[in-house]
């Protein structure tokens, strides 16, 4: 395939800096939440805002988002993103 699965972790690492969950077809969704920033309140240490990422196998229903994003990155047809999503998925 044109784009290896390195790429489409790429693009859902990409897409997940401005969606909070990119689904995978057939595989499950990524979901990130944001974790606010803290302060320890005796030892003053500061941590920082984050993204925390996690998976979740049960959604499995295309809302098209990553499909999409590949066909403007590789600049293919949606039915071209589409199957190498398929072939990534029955890789893994």
């Amino acid at each position: 395939s044109f784009v290896s699965f390195l790429n489409i972790g790429r693009y859902i690492n990409e897409l997940l800096l401005f969606h909070d969950c990119v689904i995978v077809p057939n595989l499950g969704g990524f979901l990130a939440n944001d974790v606010p920033a803290t302060i320890h309140p005796t030892q003053h240490i500061i941590t920082p805002p984050t993204r925390k990422i996690v998976f979740n196998s049960g959604l499995k229903t295309d809302d098209g988002v990553l499909a999409k994003y590949i066909l403007d990155k590789e600049n293919c047809t949606l039915e071209k993103a589409n199957e190498l999503i398929e072939e990534e998925v029955e890789k893994i």
